[in-house]
C-alpha cells in the first residue's frame, strides 16, 4: 500500500513538473502579440532576409542571412545570427526561408521582437512599412503579372478569357498559357480580384482572390522576383 502511495505521488510530482516547464516556455513568449509596427519603431534594423543554413557547435549556433532589402537601418548584405547558448525563447529558420527580421544590436533575434515566421509578418506588412517611413505606392504592371502568373498558373485551365478587377490597370491583357487576362474596372463573379497591389522601393506585394477556383493568394516579390508566396484554396 505505501508503495502504491510513493507511486502515485512520484506521477503527481513529474506531472506538475510538466505543466509547470510548459507554462514557463509559454509565459517566455507571450510578447508575441505586440503589433509588428511597434517592434519596428524599436528596431535599429528592419530587413528582409533569406536565411542561409544554420551552422551549430554544440549548444552554440551561428547563421548567415543574405539581406534582400533593407527597410529600416544602414543597408547591409548580410545578417548573421551568432547565438552563443540557447536562450528559453527563440527564433529560428530554415534553408532558405524568407522573413522580416527586427534587429537591435548583437546578434541574436527573438520572437519577442517580432521575430516570427513570414507567414505571420505579412499580414502586418503595410504597417510595419509606415513604422519605418518607407513611401507606399500602387504596384506596377510587371510585378502585378508576375503575382499572378506565380499564383495562379495551375488554375486558369486554359480558359479563353478572364477578367481581372483592378482599376489602375484597366484595359491591360496579359496571356497566361493559352488564357487572356483582362483588366477592367469592375470585375464579374468569374473574375480574378486584386484586393492589394503595394509598392515600397524594389518590393511589391500583391494579394487577391479566384472565387471560381475558391482561391486567395498572397505575394511578395522584389522587382518582378517572387520572393514569398502563399496559394490557399477555400
Amino acid at each position: 500500500m505505501r508503495l502504491v502511495q510513493m507511486r502515485i505521488v512520484l506521477v503527481a510530482f513529474v506531472f506538475v513538473a510538466v505543466l509547470a516547464a510548459r507554462a514557463s516556455d509559454a509565459t517566455a513568449c507571450s510578447c508575441t502579440d505586440t503589433p509588428l509596427a511597434d517592434h519596428a519603431k524599436a528596431a535599429t534594423q528592419v530587413l528582409l532576409v533569406r536565411a542561409g543554413a544554420p551552422v551549430r557547435r554544440g549548444a552554440a549556433l551561428e547563421q548567415t542571412f543574405t539581406v534582400l532589402a533593407t527597410l529600416k537601418g544602414t543597408a547591409t548584405k548580410t545578417f548573421v545570427l551568432d547565438r552563443k547558448t540557447p536562450p528559453p525563447c527563440a527564433s529560428s529558420y530554415a534553408d532558405g526561408e524568407v522573413a522580416i527580421l527586427f534587429a537591435s544590436g548583437g546578434g541574436e533575434l527573438s520572437p519577442c521582437n517580432g521575430n516570427v515566421p513570414m507567414a505571420s509578418q505579412i499580414e502586418q506588412l503595410l504597417e510595419i512599412l509606415d513604422a519605418t517611413g518607407a513611401k507606399r505606392s500602387d504596384a506596377k504592371a510587371p510585378a502585378i503579372e508576375a503575382a499572378l502568373r506565380s499564383a495562379l498558373a495551375p488554375y486558369t485551365h486554359d480558359r479563353p478569357r478572364i477578367p481581372v478587377a483592378h482599376a489602375p490597370l484597366a484595359k491591360t491583357t496579359w496571356t497566361l498559357g493559352k488564357s487572356s487576362l483582362v483588366v477592367g474596372a469592375k470585375g464579374s463573379k468569374d473574375a480574378i480580384v486584386i484586393t492589394r497591389a503595394i509598392a515600397a522601393g524594389t518590393l511589391s506585394l500583391v494579394t487577391g482572390r479566384y472565387d471560381r477556383e475558391g482561391v486567395w493568394f498572397t505575394v511578395l516579390l522584389q522587382g518582378t522576383t517572387v520572393v514569398w508566396s502563399s496559394v490557399a484554396e477555400r
